[in-house]
């Protein structure tokens, strides 16, 4: 994203949030996460609003996950709604998922955002957070 101007990483962000299926918003959202660096603090506010936008848990669970790569370049309020809206995922495997992938970003995140976090993760059952713990374990790492 580098490489293209304000106006060509406008149209990307305006396409990703104008898609009107759910999953393939989710996809365009996710992949977006990794560009966050090069993309203004209001186009990074959309991305986060039209992910936490999603009606589809698990849509919704996958563009919070790809976002959640980009954590490092969202302003504080921009976390707590990711933050916020990845707590309350009602699919036990979807909201680990997102959880994961916050943690990921845990260097980023204030400690009340993390404790946050940590309450909403711990209360999901193990053989959940089997699946996403490489992800936790290297966010929590990135404190050292």
């Amino acid at each position: 994203m580098a490489h293209l101007s304000a106006s060509e990483r406008e149209s990307i962000v305006d396409a990703a949030t104008g898609i009107n299926d759910e999953r393939a918003k989710a996809i365009a959202l996710a992949g977006l996460g990794a560009a966050m660096a090069h993309l203004t603090e209001a186009q990074r506010g959309r991305l986060v609003d039209a992910a936490i936008g999603l009606n589809d848990e698990w849509a919704k669970a996958d563009a919070l996950a790809g976002l959640g790569g980009g954590m490092a370049h969202l302003t504080e309020p921009q976390r707590g709604r990711l933050v916020g809206a990845a707590i309350g995922i009602g699919d036990e495997g979807k909201r680990a998922l997102a959880l994961a992938a916050v943690l990921a970003g845990t260097a980023h995140l204030t400690y009340t955002q993390r404790e946050r976090v940590a309450v909403a993760f711990n209360g999901i059952r193990d053989e959940e957070k089997v699946h996403v713990f490489a992800t936790v374990v290297a966010g929590l790492t990135s404190l050292l």
